[in-house]
This record gives C-alpha cells, structure tokens and sequence, in this order.
C-alpha cells in the first residue's frame, strides 16, 4: 500500500479559469403596433436612463440610502452624504422665492457646534464657490454683450457713418479751428 501511495500521480496546479464566452443577444425588435402604447414605452424608457443617470451622478451606485440610518466614516462618505441631503431635501424647494433663507437657516444651524477655524475653512469654501459664479457670470454678461454689438454692427451695415454729424450729411462737423462771424468787402483786399 505505501507504494501505491507514492505512484499517484502528482496534481497539477489549478489551472486558471477560463473566462466563460458572453453569448451574444439577437437584436429582437419590441416595437408595438399601436403607436401610443410605442410612445409610452419609449418614455418609460428614457425615464429609465435618466433615473440611472442620475443614481450614478449624484454617487448612489443606484442603491437606495436611507439617510436616517447612513453613517459615514470617511471623508468621502461625508461628502456623499453632504450631497445627498442636500439632494433630497434642499433642491426640492429650489425654485421658491424663499430658498435663501431656507439655505441660511440650514448652515446656521449646521455650524453651530463648529470652532471659528472650522467655519472660517467653510466660508473660504462658499467664497470661492462664490468667486467661480462671478467669474461665469461676467463671462456671460461679455458673450451676450459681444453678440449685442455683432447684431448692431450687422444691422448697421451697408449705412455710412459721418463723423460728428448727427445724422445729416453735409452738415458742420466741428472739425473747423475758426468760424466767421461776419464777411466785409475789405477781406478780399486784404493780402496781409
């Protein structure tokens, strides 16, 4: 019996898995015939993408998180749940007249256990969240002003524009050093 013990065969190492072959979907056409049931499917459809789209925009990983149980523990888990609140609960009044006091109330109350450092860190934070808006907002305020004038100057072309003339050809300029006041017979005799 020993020696049949060290006759077995020596046992190869695994060898790695193969990864299984993805069999591919024929396209199967789900069109319907009645054209208001194929546009409430197509809805349903896009409402599913953007549902989606959302989860992952805004970090969900499309698992639902019950705000009230979430406990995060690292800084990216509190930025996540940062996020999410302000997800779930303040966009939701965004479009109210009121929507500033509501965001002045939440931060009042959300730094009120916080240290002057902290809340200095959270101002520098808004100030230049604050600085970005500004800066878009002049870029805006340029394009729109750079179109203004290329519709002026695209409706004005063609008309010739007269210096200092107010609109009437021919008339003075003010480019004239000296006006005469009054003419005498003697100008012309005058030489010198």
């Amino acid at each position: 019996d020993e020696e049949e013990e060290e006759e077995e065969p020596v046992k190869k190492a695994p060898s790695k898995p193969k990864p299984a072959k993805k069999e591919v979907e024929a396209y199967v056409d789900e069109t319907l015939a009645d054209p208001v049931a194929e546009k409430l499917r197509r809805q349903k459809l896009v409402e599913e993408a953007d549902l989606i789209a959302a989860k992952e925009l805004f970090g969900t990983d499309g698992e639902a998180i019950d705000l009230t149980t979430y406990a995060p523990k690292s800084e990216k888990e509190f930025a996540k749940y940062g996020n999410l609140v302000a997800t779930k609960y303040m966009t939701v009044v965004k479009d109210s007249a009121f929507y500033k006091e509501t965001v002045k109330a939440f931060i009042k109350n959300a730094v009120r256990n916080s240290s002057a450092a902290e809340i200095k860190e959270i101002e520098a934070s808004i100030v230049a969240i604050r600085n970005d808006k500004v800066k878009k907002e002049k870029a805006d305020a340029a394009l729109n002003m750079k179109a203004e004038q290329a519709e002026k100057a695209k409706a004005g072309k063609g008309k010739k524009k007269f210096l200092n003339m107010k609109g009437v050809k021919g008339a003075n300029s003010g480019l004239d050093d000296y006006k005469y006041d009054s003419y005498t017979p003697d100008d012309d005799y005058d030489f010198m």
